[in-house]
Parts: C-alpha cells; sequence; structure tokens
C-alpha cells in the first residue's frame, strides 16, 4: 500500500497571527522595552509575552491589553499604523527563530 503525502497549506488566518505577533515585538521593541519589562507591565511573565510573539495566547482580551500597555490602539496591532514613519516592512517583518523548517517538496 503506498502513502500519500498531504501538503497542508497555511491559513490566511495562521498568516495574520504571525504578522500581528511579529507588530508586537517590533512596537515593544520601538518603545525600548524588554521582554521582562514589557511582561511587568503585562502583569504576566516573560514566558507569555515570550509566546505572544510567537503567536500563542493572542485572543481579542490580549490584544486590548497588549494595546494599552505598549499606548497604541488595537487596530495598529492588527493592521498596523500607516502614519507611522516607518516603512510597514519594519513592523511586519518577523524574525526567525529557533530550528529551520523542512522545505515542502
Amino acid at each position: 500500500m503506498q502513502r500519500r503525502t498531504v501538503a497542508v497549506r497555511e491559513t490566511e488566518g495562521d498568516e495574520l497571527v504571525r504578522e500581528v505577533a511579529s507588530r508586537i515585538a517590533a512596537l515593544r521593541q520601538a518603545k525600548g522595552l524588554t521582554q521582562e519589562g514589557f511582561a511587568e507591565r503585562l502583569e504576566k511573565s516573560v514566558q507569555y509575552v515570550s509566546r505572544l510573539e510567537i503567536g500563542e495566547n493572542l485572543t481579542l482580551r490580549s490584544l486590548a491589553t497588549i494595546a494599552r500597555a505598549l499606548e497604541v490602539k488595537v487596530v495598529e496591532l492588527l493592521a498596523g499604523d500607516s502614519t507611522e514613519s516607518e516603512s510597514p516592512s519594519a513592523v511586519t517583518t518577523p524574525k526567525r527563530r529557533g530550528r529551520p523548517r523542512r522545505r515542502k517538496a
């Protein structure tokens, strides 16, 4: 019996989550906050912040809390702010962490 390999495509939602997570990290860094300092503002652990920045634990409630801590509007976390002097790619480009993923054939 032959085994079939099925490629699973990422959904647009997955991409959006990664972009929002990356935007959170970029905004935190732009404000001069370390993960530790940001965690203190959120009254959460550093591990929580680390997971936020890779796209885990993102809910509407957490986005509202994060926006308050970063002194931005929630919509800026979701879509970015086109009036910023920085280029949008500077805010939305995710940093690659961990092991590289295998490329799909």
